[in-house]
């Protein structure tokens, strides 16, 4: 059974922290999703959208996009 938390992000907002350690809830990993799933894919080089987060909200950013380009690819969409 997944368990989930409630968590600080950086002291500001609070997120729900599954037991895997990805911030699911947070705009940083929802917008990454968002860009993986739905966005030409590109290198976080060329990713304008990277530029707006720092810190753990970076981490979550890159973790919502792997997530969303699995989808993505799970579903053949690449």
């Amino acid at each position: 059974m997944l368990q989930a938390q409630v968590v600080t992000n950086l002291g500001s907002s609070a997120g729900v922290r599954s037991t895997s350690g990805v911030l699911s809830e947070t705009p940083a990993y929802q917008g990454g999703w968002w860009d993986g799933r739905f966005q030409p894919v590109q290198t976080f080089a060329e990713n304008d959208h990277l530029n707006d987060w720092d810190g753990a909200d970076r981490l979550a950013y890159y973790r919502g996009y792997r997530e969303g380009l699995r989808v993505r690819r799970m579903l053949g969409k690449s």
